[in-house]
């Protein structure tokens, strides 16, 4: 779970955007598919779940969370 992307630098639960996608090439290279629920209530009804899976979640919807749409 990410609570701000950039938004409030020097807050402790705040990361930086770069470091934000540096985390998600690390999981990509790394093989996870990391997806949202609405992925994830898709895969409860299928059954079917990759090795490594990540849910992606984002706490209180700051604007700076649509860079992560990229």
């Amino acid at each position: 779970m990410y609570h701000s992307l950039g938004d409030f630098p020097g807050n402790e639960y705040n990361i930086e955007i770069n470091d934000f996608k540096d985390q998600m090439k690390y999981l990509r290279d790394e093989g996870y598919v990391v997806e949202g629920f609405r992925e994830l209530a898709e895969r409860n009804i299928s059954k079917v779940f990759p090795d490594r899976y990540i849910l992606l979640t984002f706490d209180d919807g700051y604007k700076s969370f649509l860079n992560a749409a990229e």
